[in-house]
């Protein structure tokens, strides 16, 4: 518990010595403080292109969140359908995709067909205790 709390306020303490002293443009700095500060997961294994949520009592919605915060970036329809294993596409959208994007916790795209979690998505993930194991 002492190394994650250290590990923690180092990577604070370096994004706020690029922050406030680089002389980078400010979307670069915002790059290089955001790749020193990524999170890391433990309820989210990864290997090559496969994600997978490792709490299987998770809700498909949930898992669909979970693997967005960790992405953090546009995913399709296709990969996160098959990361969660969701047999029925057409359900899969209606079901788990428009209903979170209803609520605004994602962005569903159906003309990309991608979906990206929304700032409101990132704080119900972080706030309601998604990323811990039970």
């Amino acid at each position: 518990m002492d190394a994650e709390l250290f590990l923690r306020g180092m990577k604070w303490v370096m994004g706020e010595l690029v922050r406030n002293y680089s002389q980078l443009t400010l979307i670069d700095s915002h790059a290089v403080v955001e790749a020193v500060t990524v999170r890391t997961f433990h309820m989210v294994w990864s290997n090559g292109d496969v994600r997978r949520v490792l709490d299987p009592a998770r809700t498909a919605s949930q898992k669909v969140l979970i693997l967005l915060y960790a992405e953090s970036k546009p995913v399709s329809i296709i990969q996160l359908q098959s990361w969660i294993e969701y047999k029925n596409q057409t359900d899969f959208k209606r079901k788990v995709l428009k209903d979170l994007h209803k609520k605004a916790l994602v962005q569903f795209d159906e003309k990309a067909e991608t979906v990206e979690i929304l700032p409101t998505g990132q704080t119900l993930v972080e706030t309601t205790g998604l990323l811990i194991m039970k």
